[in-house]
């Protein structure tokens, strides 16, 4: 089972801080895009 990867590629500097996070599968398909809250990074 391959893993998946997540990258930052937006913060959003608030307030509240939260972060857009991309995740992707081994061969660099998006496989969800969301926003988290900074305590939840």
């Amino acid at each position: 089972m391959a893993a998946w990867s997540g990258y930052i590629v937006h913060i959003f500097r608030g307030p509240p801080t939260a972060y857009e996070v991309e995740f992707s599968d081994a061969d660099g398909r998006t496989v969800a895009l969301i926003t988290l809250a900074a305590d939840h990074v």
